[in-house]
């Protein structure tokens, strides 16, 4: 066992002899371990456990990068002991074995949760994490479970308390045996090509980097939904309570079966040529790298906040003058020559005009919040 971890583990019982509430959280991830040491199975009252170099959490607005407290060799665990059950106070556990390569990557070119930019050489990061292949019984009472980058094939062994599971880039065919009580559920990066067995009561789903061609058996209690790099073809079957989707790089013509309270939508990357429904709730809009040349619908949408249509075939963007609470505007890369429209945006914040034919800019004047984030 490295002697920063056996370092940190009594420092946290001494914490816990001294009624100092963070004896709640051990951190033991980039101390260079192989295994869980078995020192750690002593500190019974440790409510979340990080063994994990690298993860990801969620502020209930967009998904952001952590990193352990400690700064010695990663860890690169083999397996899950079983003696963690012993931990009876356990709430949260971190045993994700995401690499800083990957990290570094996801946080630039394949996701950023504002945007979903997405790359297609995800294949090539996939099992660069740690050897964990089996699921062990955890204790009844565990609500955070983080185990992704790993090499598991079958989801078994979860305790019936979990609500947030998270099984990203690992070998997993067949979703089965969830939790009832599961809301959050990562499966990004799997093997998984038919929706099958998802949680009744789940809220969040990352189904991203998998097979699916059908959307499909989807809960009505659905809020937040990635599709993104998949063979999908066709938007059905969408639940009615969703707010949240992305759905880049894919294969989507036509933009249909929008749910009705929907507030955000990336749907770059795709096949679509005309805007044809849309719903007015949306205020975030990524309408990238697609074949759009008549963007008149788009003038309906007056709650738009930020909206991203760049390299798509656009010469004429007169029908965006009516969006007067945009904050955020890409139209980079397409074949506008009259931008003039833009001069009543005047709570633009930023915007990209970069790529296109345009010559007169004298409607920049009436743009004062522009000056730091303009491009042309």
């Amino acid at each position: 066992m490295s002697e920063i971890a056996l370092r940190l583990i009594n420092e946290n019982r001494r914490q816990y002899e001294a009624g100092d509430p963070a004896c709640k959280k051990l951190d033991i991830g980039r101390c260079g371990l192989t295994e869980i040491p078995e020192a750690v199975f002593k500190n019974a009252w440790v409510e979340e456990l990080i063994v994990s170099n690298f993860w990801w959490e969620f502020d209930g607005t967009n998904w952001n990068k952590k990193n352990s407290q400690n700064y010695e060799t990663i860890n690169k665990i083999s397996e899950i002991p079983t003696k963690l059950g012993k931990l009876a106070n356990l709430k949260i556990l971190r045993l994700g074995g995401e690499s800083e390569n990957l990290l570094d990557y996801k946080s630039g070119k394949y996701y950023s949760p504002d945007w979903n930019i997405y790359n297609d050489d995800w294949n090539e990061y996939l099992y660069d994490g740690w050897d964990i292949g089996k699921i062990t019984s955890f204790n009844e009472g565990l609500v955070h479970l983080d185990i992704s980058y790993n090499k598991i094939q079958k989801l078994e062994n979860l305790p019936q308390s979990l609500n947030y599971l998270d099984v990203s880039g690992n070998r997993i065919e067949v979703l089965e045996n969830m939790p009832d009580n599961v809301t959050q559920l990562r499966l990004e990066g799997n093997q998984i090509n038919k929706i099958l067995g998802v949680p009744k009561k789940i809220k969040y789903l990352n189904f991203s980097f998998q097979k699916f061609t059908k959307i499909e058996n989807l809960s009505n209690t659905l809020e937040k939904l990635d599709f993104s790099n998949n063979q999908i073809k066709k938007l059905e079957n969408l639940p009615i309570k969703l707010t949240h989707l992305y759905i880049g790089s894919n294969l989507i013509q036509k933009l249909e079966n929008i749910p009705p309270n929907l507030v955000q939508l990336n749907i770059e990357s795709n096949q679509i040529q005309k805007l044809e429904t849309l719903t007015q709730s949306i205020t975030q809009l990524n309408l990238s790298f697609n074949r759009i040349s008549d963007i008149r619908l788009i003038e309906m949408l007056i709650n738009l906040l930020r909206l991203d249509l760049s390299n798509n075939q656009l010469s004429d963007i007169g029908s965006l003058e009516k969006l007067t609470n945009l904050k955020c505007l890409d139209l980079s890369n397409n074949q506008i020559s009259d931008a003039r429209s833009l001069g009543k945006m005047t709570k633009l914040q930023r915007l990209d005009l970069s790529n296109n034919q345009i010559k007169d800019i004298r409607f920049l004047e009436k743009m004062t919040n522009l000056p730091l984030s303009l491009k042309i």
